[in-house]
């Protein structure tokens, strides 16, 4: 009988033993499997149907497919002033955002334009304008001091199509008693030439109005 209590205490410190193993071994804190969402999306640019980019449901299918390793049943898509953001919903699994660019099927990627091709565009455009913007003011009678800055607006607000990219605005300044239509072309950092000091000639316009006498 004392050997059958024996060994069965022993068992028993056994089996104890290995539950308290287990019950340590699976305390663990779930924030620590979290990820941040960044290293799992690092395709952040999709392509769907042209109809189908404000439709949550299809831009997370795409975002999948472009991520296999995302779990997409923990995440959600967020619209907002038409900026798409993919964002954790348990944040047990995933941390923080990330921003992802939705493009229509079929649509051409935008190209940067060299110097010389917006130069050439904005000389051809002065061309033009000068013409248009001459035979106007023959038809119109010139502006009272006050009234220059509304004429300025009135041809600023005329700008259509190219020109209105490529412009910044149309100012009319008055020296000398002579009036000039001056064109101010948009600033872009992408180049270090300046379009409006390369073409400061071109694109300051006499104008001979109508009635002159103001």
């Amino acid at each position: 009988m004392k050997k059958l209590l024996s060994i069965l205490g022993a068992v028993g410190l056994t089996a104890t033993g290995a539950s308290v193993a287990v019950s340590c071994s699976n305390t663990t804190d779930p924030g620590d499997k979290a990820v941040e969402l960044k290293t799992v999306i690092t395709v952040t640019e999709v392509t769907v149907a042209k109809d189908k980019t404000t439709d949550a449901p299809t831009i997370l299918a795409a975002v999948k497919k472009a991520n296999p390793k995302l779990d997409e049943t923990k995440v959600e898509v967020k619209i907002t002033d038409g900026k798409v953001t993919i964002e954790s919903k348990d944040t047990n699994v995933y941390t923080g955002s990330v921003a992802i660019t939705v493009k229509e099927e079929g649509e051409t990627p935008e190209t940067t334009p060299t110097y010389e091709e917006v130069k050439a565009q904005a000389e051809a455009y002065l061309v033009k304008y000068t013409k248009t913007v001459q035979a106007w003011a023959q038809e119109q009678n010139a502006p009272a001091d006050e009234a220059i800055a509304d004429m300025s607006k009135t041809l600023t607000e005329g700008l259509k199509g190219n020109a209105a990219k490529l412009i910044k605005e149309i100012k009319v300044v008055k020296k000398e008693n002579k009036f000039y239509a001056v064109v101010e072309f948009k600033h872009d950092t992408t180049w270090n030439a300046n379009l409006n000091s390369e073409l400061e000639t071109q694109r300051t316009i006499e104008l001979t109005f109508k009635v002159t006498t103001v």
